[in-house]
């Protein structure tokens, strides 16, 4: 049977999947929160857990950037590859869970914000963590740069890391989920809101050339 969140125009089961969707990154922020009060300060030595790190460092250098900076850079590094290496299974969850956007009649400026809005997550909630963050220690020192407020905030404590770097890995997350849906719900939404404005004034046109 299919799930009813995917029947066109069901607008209020849409929104529950999506609100059960949003609670399924709970727990990961909870693991967010364990981890930022267990792991160890610094003495990691050398291991196959260390070589982990180092590969998931080089693969997200943003990860080494902001170590460089934090209050206890091997603490930092670590943390950071532990909820990289967790994003994927959550995202991939969260697009299990998600409904379909409905196909329903919305107006223009809805229509021309969705892809704004793709084009704003991709931005904030993918790429701004990895290319656009300033993460110059004078820019952290001096109150300077983008973003530099967040950053400060994280890098200071374990609470930073547990409450807004959870959260930002969660947002990275739902960030890469909104963006696969509305590409791939959009040009089936504009399709059908095209349909309904211009079917149905051809209809009315040929109706009043009948009469």
């Amino acid at each position: 049977m299919a799930n009813p969140s995917y029947v066109p125009g069901n607008v209020a089961r849409a929104e529950e999947a999506w609100n059960k969707t949003f609670l399924g990154y709970v727990p990961y922020i909870g693991i967010g929160f364990l981890l930022a009060y267990t792991l160890p300060v610094s003495n990691y030595g050398s291991s196959a857990f260390s070589s982990l790190v180092d590969i998931t460092t080089s693969i997200v250098p943003a990860i080494d950037r902001l170590a460089r900076l934090s209050f206890a850079p091997e603490f930092t590094r670590t943390f950071g590859t532990l909820m990289w290496l967790m994003q994927p299974v959550f995202t991939v969850l969260a697009l299990i869970r998600s409904p379909r956007v409905p196909v329903r009649r919305l107006p223009w400026s809805s229509l021309i914000a969705m892809p704004l809005g793709v084009i704003l997550l991709v931005l904030l909630g993918i790429l701004f963590p990895f290319f656009f963050l300033d993460t110059s220690p004078d820019d952290l020192v001096y109150s300077r740069g983008r973003g530099v407020a967040g950053v400060k905030f994280i890098l200071e404590s374990r609470f930073g890391h547990a409450s807004l770097g959870s959260v930002m890995f969660a947002f990275s997350s739902i960030s890469q989920v909104l963006v696969w849906r509305v590409l791939r719900d959009y040009p089936r939404l504009i399709a059908h809101n095209i349909q309904i404005r211009f079917g149905r004034r051809e209809t009315n046109d040929e109706t009043a050339r009948e009469r």
